[in-house]
């Protein structure tokens, strides 16, 4: 007669733990009912959140690839931008002072001390020359 006793005691709880698992289909699964009950009654509860992982991950990994790709512009954009900005400085420079203005942008290749005249000026008229064969001259 105790053992009885001892599932009429239990039979609230029982009774609480699987109206949980029903309304939540399979999501919760409290005590006293194990998990294994929970995943035979609704097996798409495992299959659900499998999914959910794999979305989880998917979106994860998406966020990195768009973060990077997004990075990847943004510094293509600041190079073009510095490009750009180089060939208007270099429009208003001549092959004398072309020089000066690879040394302020640290371009030149040698240590520009201030009376580094003659290796600004060899730089300075090759890069000349080079823009007027670009530009079809």
């Amino acid at each position: 007669m105790g053992h009885c006793l001892d599932f009429l005691s239990f039979a609230p709880q029982t009774r609480y733990s699987l109206d949980e698992l029903i309304r939540t289909r399979g999501e919760r699964c409290p005590l006293p009912l194990s998990l294994y009950t929970g995943q035979n009654l609704f097996p798409e509860t495992l299959t659900r959140t499998a999914e959910r992982q794999t979305r989880r991950i998917e979106l994860r990994v998406n966020r990195r690839f768009s973060r990077e790709a997004r990075e990847r512009e943004q510094t293509r954009r600041r190079y073009q931008n510095r490009l750009a900005q180089a060939e208007i400085d270099l429009a208003f420079h001549t092959p004398s002072t072309v020089g000066s203005w690879m040394c302020m942008r640290k371009i030149c290749r040698c240590v520009c001390m201030p009376g580094c005249g003659a290796s600004r000026a060899v730089r300075g008229q090759a890069a000349w020359n080079g823009r007027g064969r670009n530009s079809g001259g």
